[in-house]
């Protein structure tokens, strides 16, 4: 192993080994010798510009009975990514192709299904459920293929190099071990139960909830892994070094975190309800239920709020666990997003949105990029000038 890679582990080996040759600069025929420089993302968006925007989009999808909601995304998205500078260079949307349009008719007839399936019985259910598994791989490929294709940087598309087949078996190896626990379960709880129904009830429920809850994590690293393992620009291709050992810690840890959240708001409640009733006057006709019923809508508010603090945690940890560990030894990502800032956000947002009735919802959309976004550095070892040749190059001989 060489010094450099001894001092920076966590930038992975080169995927482009004649790197040299296609940028025709043989100070980049070694990594070590070229110097790594940081470039912040940039949010340049604002309230006034997007605002109208947003209210057009909400406007024509009522109007539409919601038909018009993906474009309107699509629009939304288009601003918000042009907006988005990456060492001078904006992320930029290009939207009205066939391919886009296929994507949003395939995403609508599978939330039909979805939908249309809770109301059928027997083969009729069977045979939806069975367009369902077809049609969700397919969605999920196309999507983060169409998605990047039709993002472009620096004057050049990125791409998606994941396939299909990837997509089916993130997809239907989860829903075949969980399928087995099921009926396995079934068959235990006909066996060990007969003649119980509370028992076999817990036979059958317990062992598909624990599976159920383990398989979150692979799922979700096996997601993060497709999503960002298999980008690409140019000829340089990212690389996703998260472990499952390392999602599952994120998920138990925010487990931890949201048992620590509800307990603190069942303390404050509880304290809250011993004050309220040793307010309460001697002889006051009002018993300890009525006061109770009386503090049920602070009840849900501290339950609501505390479920701010683990979604906080959650995204936070998520983004730099996810962003910092993409990237090769040429282009990598660092992000540094705060638990603190985001929990503040979220709370600023969720009750500005309240009290407004929504009106305030595209403000805290932009303020939510804002955050997220400024915590994210790109790190490189090529030159911003040499970006775009150096795409141009790597495309051709790609």
């Amino acid at each position: 192993m060489s010094a450099h890679k001894a001092a920076h582990p966590e930038l992975g080996a080169p995927t482009v080994p004649s790197v040299s040759r296609l940028l025709h600069h043989p100070s980049h025929a070694h990594p070590s010798g070229a110097r790594v420089t940081r470039h912040k993302v940039v949010f340049t968006t604002s309230l006034r510009e997007y605002y109208p925007i947003w209210l057009r989009g909400l406007l024509l999808c009522v109007f539409t009975c919601g038909l018009y909601y993906p474009w309107a995304r699509a629009h939304r998205l288009r601003y918000l990514l042009g907006h988005t500078v990456i060492a001078g260079g904006s992320l930029i949307l290009h939207l009205g192709t066939p391919a886009m349009a296929r994507l949003r008719l395939m995403q609508t007839l599978l939330a039909g299904l979805a939908l249309g399936s809770v109301g059928l019985h027997g083969l009729s259910r069977l045979v939806a459920l069975a367009v369902l598994l077809v049609l969700l791989p397919v969605i999920l490929f196309l999507s983060q293929q169409t998605r990047l294709a039709h993002t472009s940087w620096q004057g050049h598309a990125l791409r998606f190099t994941g396939t299909l087949g990837q997509a089916a078996r993130l997809i239907w190896a989860p829903l075949g071990g969980l399928a087995t626990v099921a009926g396995l379960s079934l068959s235990a709880a006909r066996h060990w139960g007969a003649g119980h129904p509370r028992i076999a009830g817990m036979i059958a429920t317990i062992p598909v909830a624990v599976a159920l809850y383990a398989l979150l994590p692979y799922v979700w690293w096996r997601l993060r892994r497709y999503q960002q393992g298999h980008l690409a620009w140019g000829a340089l291709h990212a690389r996703f070094r998260v472990s499952p050992l390392a999602a599952g810690t994120l998920f138990v840890k925010t487990g931890l975190v949201a048992v620590a959240s509800m307990t603190l708001a069942s303390g404050l409640f509880l304290v809250l309800l011993l004050l309220a009733i040793s307010s309460l006057p001697a002889g006051s006709p009002m018993s300890t239920r009525q006061v109770y019923q009386g503090l049920w809508p602070a009840l849900a508010l501290f339950v609501g709020l505390s479920g701010l603090i683990p979604h906080a945690y959650f995204v936070s940890r998520a983004q730099n666990l996810v962003w910092t560990e993409t990237g090769n030894e040429w282009l990598r990502f660092k992000s540094a997003l705060g638990v603190k800032p985001l929990l503040a956000l979220s709370l600023k947002n969720t009750v500005l949105t309240a009290l407004t009735l929504g009106l305030y919802w595209p403000a805290a959309q932009l303020a939510w990029w804002q955050l997220r976004l400024s915590t994210v550095q790109v790190h490189t070892r090529l030159a911003p000038p040499q970006w775009q040749p150096a795409a141009e190059i790597m495309a051709k001989a790609a």
